[in-house]
């Protein structure tokens, strides 16, 4: 006999507290990352702290409970409502952190060797978030049996292992590093150039997440002002992919550029566009089978087109 499957309440209740949990878990360890590297404490840059992360933990050990899904969905004022809520607000802030970190590296000033370090942790603590949110996933496939969910995220729970490895292994090099190296500023640079991005997307996620339980998840509710609104309808895209396109940076105008150029999803067209290309460029770049952060090596070192940079691969052969 089949399992009943989970309630909508459940569903929201479990997607609430995951959410939470995951970036609270990142933050604890871009602040562990930050003692490592001896950062200095910062008024703007430091973790947030006295977290009830052990809280979370225990209602999300029972997410699929009644008293749960009443702390969680029918008290406004509820702890984990005012920490959701303000926790939208704390990526959206990190997010123009991280921005501001990666002007200041591309200037190569006299503080590079800490900024590189405020955006190591941040790269730590952007994929232990991401680890979290999958074990959570795989936690309530496991709980309602639903094998094929489960396998699809123990598959993406391995690539994401994968990403922290290289995240320490970024780590280790900013860490025991004497002398600063182009090439490492560049790896920082590049590794780190996407999260604010995500971590709009992450809050663009909680957001939906908060509204589950209505109907339509509208423009408004995704925090896009209503002057974009028309252009996205234009494209015929709604609010959760409107708000996808926006976190990559991305207006109405620009996205129809994109997808002209074949650049359908936005974190593809964002990788680009993050590097400093322009859709007809990135399109000859990928034409030529090279991806952005590769493309954007190579002019940085100074190729300008993706056939000087075959040559020179030949060349090296």
């Amino acid at each position: 006999m089949e399992e009943a499957p989970p309630s909508e309440a459940v569903n929201q209740s479990h997607a609430l507290l995951n959410s939470l949990r995951a970036a609270w878990s990142g933050e604890q360890s871009r602040g562990l990352t930050r003692e490592l590297l001896e950062l200095p404490e910062s008024s703007t840059l430091d973790p947030q702290k006295d977290l009830p992360l052990e809280y979370i933990e225990q209602l999300f050990s029972s997410f699929s409970q009644e008293e749960t899904m009443i702390i969680c969905l029918d008290d406004p004022e509820s702890l984990v409502i005012t920490h959701f809520d303000d926790q939208v607000e704390e990526l959206e802030r990190r997010s123009h952190d991280v921005q501001r970190l990666l002007s200041r590296l591309s200037q190569q000033g006299a503080d590079t060797r800490e900024v590189m370090g405020e955006l190591t942790s941040f790269y730590v603590g952007h994929f232990k978030a991401r680890e979290a949110y999958i074990e959570g996933l795989i936690r309530y496939a496991d709980a309602f049996r639903l094998w094929e969910m489960k396998s699809h995220w123990e598959d993406h729970l391995l690539r994401t292992v994968d990403l922290i490895e290289d995240s320490r292994d970024l780590l280790m090099e900013v860490a025991r590093v004497d002398t600063l190296s182009s090439y490492l500023i560049q790896r920082v640079y590049d590794s780190c150039v996407l999260i604010p991005s995500s971590l709009k997307c992450q809050a663009h996620d909680m957001r939906h997440i908060r509204h589950l339980d209505r109907e339509e998840f509208t423009f408004s509710m995704a925090n896009i002002p209503q002057s974009e609104v028309d252009g996205w309808m234009q494209l015929g895209l709604d609010a959760e992919d409107a708000g996808y396109w926006g976190a990559y940076d991305i207006t109405a105008e620009e996205c129809a550029e994109w997808m002209h150029y074949g650049f359908l999803d936005p974190k593809s067209a964002g990788g680009w566009k993050a590097r400093g290309f322009e859709p007809e460029m990135a399109d000859i770049w990928a034409v030529q089978g090279y991806d952005p952060s590769e493309a954007y090596l190579c002019r940085h070192g100074g190729i300008s087109t993706p056939e000087a940079a075959d040559k020179l691969r030949t060349v090296v052969q």
